[in-house]
């Protein structure tokens, strides 16, 4: 499957928004629920834009047949002492895992913030997540933390490991 990469611009916003939405409901990793999404979706679509439109920030996604299939996004703090760190967060649609999506916008991420002088890249996944954490280690990501009982779901705690890709 060739996947064809853009870069998100606020008028995607929407879209984007639909996109979390629908990997909310597929997956129980991802950082936010379904209702928290549709009960703040104003100000979801909003901080989208605002996240699109800082010029230090990454934003792409894959497009087909008119829809959203995936997006990851880089982006930095404003501050002098993490110019040269970005944090990612990537997700995928179900029915799209295991076509190279997650890896070929890893990889244009990594091209565009090595253009934008960013010396490391950060993510975290959830322990329970193995193919993603494995997905990342095979990209060249290593682990630099672990955080027991980060994340409380389905009333239970969750693990969470932090990896980071050096560039250049």
């Amino acid at each position: 499957m060739s996947v064809e990469i853009e870069n998100s611009s606020q008028d995607d916003a929407q879209m984007l928004y639909q996109l979390h939405l629908a990997v909310a409901s597929q997956s129980k990793f991802m950082l936010y629920t379904p209702a928290i999404l549709q009960n703040n979706r104003d100000d979801y679509i909003l901080h989208l834009q605002k996240t699109i439109a800082a010029s230090n920030n990454i934003n792409l996604h894959v497009k087909q047949n008119g829809e959203l299939q995936a997006y990851a996004c880089g982006w930095q703090l404003p501050n002098l002492k993490s110019q040269k760190k970005m944090t990612i967060v990537i997700a995928v649609r179900a029915e799209y895992y295991r076509q190279g999506i997650a890896s070929a916008l890893l990889s244009e991420l990594e091209k565009q913030a090595l253009a934008k002088g960013i010396r490391r890249l950060e993510l975290s996944v959830f322990e329970a997540n193995e193919p993603a954490h494995k997905l990342y280690l095979k990209l060249g990501y290593q682990q630099d933390g672990f955080k027991l009982d980060s994340f409380y779901m389905d009333e239970q705690y969750h693990n969470e490991i932090q990896l980071y890709k050096l560039l250049g």
